[in-house]
């Protein structure tokens, strides 16, 4: 897990060397005011940044799919961009005197437009004295979308990953308690634009579920283990059934008084040369030539 405090941390220490940003709007922040470029390095007010290819991005999110499958992807992935989006979150509170709190939650989105991740329309924010919290985006032209469709196509489901799990961390942070944003529209399955609504974590009822899942640690080297132990148990079987096959065939051999067919031999031969591998084999042959005692 990323330590946010960690990253506020280098946030306020570059600040003793930056003039710390006053009475800030949000649509005020600038690029050059943010990052500064050295040999080697790309800082962004004292953390350092590494830019990516979209392209390169596209591959391994199709390398994840492939190897660990969609659900599996997409929590990764949302989770990497919560850990960002807190750690920004907590950068932006020490960078700026904003003119409210609301300006410093519009940053947020505001980043992703200048970070080149998604044209941001923040279209709603809501905030109940009964502790509740809704908030609307529009992401316009976003690179997650357009790294799904390069390498996987249209698909039946949203896949903004990223960009979810980054909203939610970033809410999360300013908002003092979980908040999670799921997206309603998505390029990825065809829709015209991204659309994303998030709300805090009662808000959402029983959909609450799949965020608590996908933020609860798991005991990866637990299931692990347990395939593993599985895997051997289902390996030890074979081999006991190799080793009955095996003593089996002496017994029943086609040179045997009692096998008077000779279809049946051919089919016993085989069966006694397929016998030592683990494959799949189609029996076929007249009907009464032992088909089924074979089997």
């Amino acid at each position: 897990m990323i330590d946010i405090e960690a990253a506020a941390f280098y946030t306020e220490m570059a600040l003793f060397q930056n003039e710390r940003m006053q009475a800030m709007r949000a649509e005020d922040l600038k690029i050059e005011d943010l990052v500064s470029f050295s040999d080697g390095l790309l800082s962004f007010h004292g953390r350092r940044l590494v830019l990516h290819d979209l392209y390169a991005m596209a591959q391994l999110r199709k390398d994840l799919v492939n190897s660990i499958g969609v659900e599996q992807t997409r929590r990764v992935l949302a989770r990497f961009g919560y850990y960002w989006g807190k750690a920004d979150a907590a950068g932006m509170e020490k960078i700026a005197d904003w003119d409210d709190r609301e300006e410093w939650l519009r940053a947020g989105p505001h980043l992703h437009s200048l970070q080149g991740v998604a044209r941001t329309e923040i279209k709603d924010i809501e905030t109940g004295e009964d502790g509740s919290f809704r908030m609307e985006v529009i992401w316009h032209d976003s690179a997650e979308a357009e790294e799904q469709l390069l390498e996987l196509g249209v698909s039946k489901d949203t896949g903004c990953w990223i960009l979810e799990g980054y909203a939610s961390g970033y809410a999360s942070y300013w908002f003092g308690r979980p908040v999670h944003f799921k997206e309603s529209t998505c390029r990825c399955r065809g829709d015209e634009i991204c659309r994303v609504v998030g709300k805090d974590l009662d808000s959402w009822g029983p959909e609450a579920k799949q965020f608590i899942d996908d933020f609860a640690a798991e005991d990866v080297q637990g299931k692990i283990e347990a395939l593993m132990a599985e895997l051997r148990k289902k390996t030890l079987e074979l081999a006991r059934q190799r080793k009955r096959l095996m003593q089996m065939a002496p017994l029943a051999t086609p040179d045997s008084p009692d096998l008077r067919s000779k279809p049946y031999r051919q089919v016993l031969d085989s069966a006694c040369r397929v016998a030592r591998f683990d494959s799949s084999v189609l029996i076929t042959g007249e009907s009464g030539v032992g088909k089924e005692v074979i089997a």
